[in-house]
């Protein structure tokens, strides 16, 4: 009944951080460096709370590399994944709406100013945090206090979730249902290698390429 009781609490919590997240960039507040702060603060306190009370500290979260091939493995699916992306928005960069991407980055408070700094701070800060509440908190939480497939199932979908209102307003209908079954698919891929590494930082290293890839379009965007 206890161990029941805390996995509604977890996701609960980690809904519940996703939505409040998600709603403030619908609101006028929704400025890059609000959004910023906001997220930190979420994705660091709702942990630590519920981990105080389930013996669970920071360390225990990021957890330990116990598979250096897997970090290893980590490191070449991230420069994969980068092709991929680079490759993909090529490919279909009829399907995309550049002015669309630029409104709705705009509406964030990023500008081609202040692109080089959101530039470095999405991947090095963004990703940390994402993966440190996303693998960290609601996977490897998950996995303590729920089955393999609660922690990996529920985490993905949260993750492809939690991208809903930054990304509605980049692409047509067709692209924006890809992407999410990609950010799905992605998230059950950065499960799996947070789970066989025994660390978030193996899903980091993905997660931060990935986004150099994306922020690499964004700044060709900027430049046109």
């Amino acid at each position: 009944m206890e161990n029941r009781k805390g996995l509604v609490t977890h996701a609960a919590l980690s809904l519940s951080v996703c939505v409040l997240y998600g709603l403030l960039l619908l609101t006028p507040l929704n400025g890059y460096v609000y959004t910023t702060l906001l997220k930190i603060a979420l994705f660091l306190a709702v942990p630590l709370i519920f981990g105080k009370k389930k013996h669970t500290n920071v360390k225990g979260y990021l957890g330990t590399v116990k598979s250096k091939k897997m970090m290893a493995l980590s490191f070449a699916v991230g420069a994969g994944i980068i092709i991929i992306i680079l490759t993909g928005y090529f490919l279909l960069r009829q399907f995309f709406d550049d002015q669309m991407i630029l409104g709705s980055l705009k509406n964030e408070g990023i500008t081609k100013s202040n692109f080089p700094a959101v530039f470095l701070n999405i991947i090095f800060v963004n990703a940390f945090f994402e993966e440190f509440f996303f693998r960290g908190f609601v996977f490897r939480g998950g996995l303590k206090i729920g089955t393999k497939q609660y922690a990996y199932l529920f985490s993905a979908v949260l993750f492809a979730l939690y991208h809903v209102t930054m990304i509605m307003n980049w692409f047509t209908l067709p692209i924006f249902f890809l992407c999410m079954a990609g950010l799905f698919a992605g998230g059950l891929i950065f499960n799996y290698v947070t789970d066989k590494c025994g660390s978030i930082f193996g899903s980091y290293i993905i997660h931060a390429a990935a986004n150099l890839a994306i922020n690499a379009i964004g700044l060709y965007i900027f430049m046109k």
